[in-house]
């Protein structure tokens, strides 16, 4: 059977890669002559990541670091939210990776499209207050 490999790079990217190394000799195998991480590499972006402090998974205390599509990071404590976080001071910190309990990733494509989205709508909003303080400097 088929199982993934996931690494993680600086920039939240993840390459997911097909590890089964019996293709070579399948004739059903969609590319039995690729050798691993050719054509089937697929890239990821970690877009959140749940930790967990405490004793055991019954008790203790989660907090979330969700990654803002400006490649910042936010993180969520209860009421409290600290903004404008780096991926390498607090996500890939080692003290975090040991209690990371559930990492999200998104398609590279998927992740793409909806910075896309995001730079649209907010030009969009800025358009206005743009022709807004022109017609005032006039």
């Amino acid at each position: 059977a088929d199982a993934a490999d996931a690494r993680v790079g600086a920039d939240g990217a993840a390459t997911a890669s097909s590890s089964d190394s019996s293709s070579a000799a399948e004739p059903s195998s969609p590319l039995p002559s690729a050798p691993r991480n050719a054509a089937l590499d697929t890239k990821y972006r970690l877009v959140a990541v749940v930790y967990h402090k405490g004793n055991n998974l019954r008790r203790g205390h989660y907090t979330t670091m969700v990654r803002q599509l400006d490649a910042t990071w936010h993180e969520y404590d209860d009421a409290r939210v600290v903004t404008n976080l780096t991926q390498k001071q607090h996500v890939d910190a080692p003290a975090r990776q040991a209690s990371a309990y559930i990492y999200f990733f998104v398609h590279d494509s998927v992740y793409q499209q909806l910075r896309q989205q995001d730079r649209q709508q907010r030009n969009q909003q800025q358009r206005p207050q743009q022709q807004q303080q022109q017609q005032q400097q006039q």
